[in-house]
Order: C-alpha cells, then sequence, then structure tokens
C-alpha cells in the first residue's frame, strides 16, 4: 500500500461525507417509508467505512516499497463474470431472484474463484437469505418470483 491508497481512501471518504449531508437534505424518511436521500445515505455510510481500513492500512505501514507489483489481471476471470452478470440479467424474471442469485453466487464463488464446493454453496445460501431478509422483508422491494415463491414456501412450513 501507498501514497495512492491514501489519496483514494481520502477522496472515497470525503466523497462519501459530502452524499452523506447532501442525503440527508433531501431528507431520509423512515425505514418503513424511506426518502429520497436513504439509499444513498446508507450506500455512502458503507463507502467511507469501507474505505477507512485501507486508509488506516496505509498510514500505518511505515517501509513502502516502491514499485510493489500487482497481481496481474486474469481477463478469463473478468469475462467469466461479465458473462454470468449478463445470464443473470437475461434469466432473473424466469429463475427469479432467489434461484438465480444463488446460481450466479455459485458460479461466481466455484468457477471463477475456485472456492470449495462447501464454502461456496454455504456462501452462496448465506448471500441468498441476507439479501432476500434486506430487500424483501425489510425495505420491502419487489423482487421477481420466478418458478420458486419463497413466501409460499414459509407459508407452506410453517
Amino acid at each position: 500500500m501507498g501514497k495512492g491508497d491514501q489519496i483514494s481512501s481520502i477522496i472515497l471518504i470525503l466523497l462519501a461525507i459530502v452524499v452523506c449531508i447532501a442525503s440527508m437534505r433531501i431528507g431520509l424518511g423512515t425505514f418503513h417509508s424511506p426518502g429520497s436521500g436513504f439509499v444513498p445515505f446508507f450506500a455512502a455510510v458503507f463507502l467511507g467505512l469501507f474505505s477507512l481500513p485501507t486508509l488506516i492500512k496505509a498510514y500505518l505501514e511505515k517501509n513502502f516499497k516502491k514499485g510493489l507489483q500487482q497481481e496481474p489481471v486474469h481477463l478469463g476471470k473478468v469475462i467469466k463474470t461479465i458473462l454470468a452478470l449478463l445470464v443473470y440479467i437475461s434469466l432473473l424474471s424466469t429463475l427469479g431472484y432467489v434461484v438465480g442469485t444463488f446460481l450466479l453466487m455459485l458460479f461466481l464463488l466455484k468457477r471463477v474463484e475456485n472456492l470449495k464446493w462447501r464454502w461456496a454453496i454455504f456462501t452462496s445460501i448465506f448471500t441468498v437469505m441476507a439479501s432476500y431478509f434486506l430487500f424483501d422483508i425489510l425495505l420491502q422491494c419487489m423482487l421477481p418470483v420466478g418458478f420458486f415463491d419463497v413466501k409460499k414456501v414459509m407459508l407452506w412450513i410453517f
């Protein structure tokens, strides 16, 4: 990590602060009735929070190595990811959010990142459950149902 990381982290934190202030001016609303600034505000909060560790690590690192070797860009991984996202977008309404997102995450974790099957499946299930809880239950967003309606299955089980 070097000066570039410090500068980019500071810029991202400043941008997050500006977006938070602007979002509060246009109104956050409530959790059940979000205003126009609700999503940008929390996106900016996460941007700032995720930029802090990079800034701290770059600041605390005393011995900067010149000419750091960057990891090579694996063009195959980039192409696989773009193609997977295009397939996901085209099949989302047919498969539904739960099945489509699970398959996307499973593909990305197993074929692109080459995780073991156990971790890929566990992480995919956790990602789908967490995002479904956030978007469908908490924020009450309309998600594509597809052929697997989670709400009907939950009613049938419970």
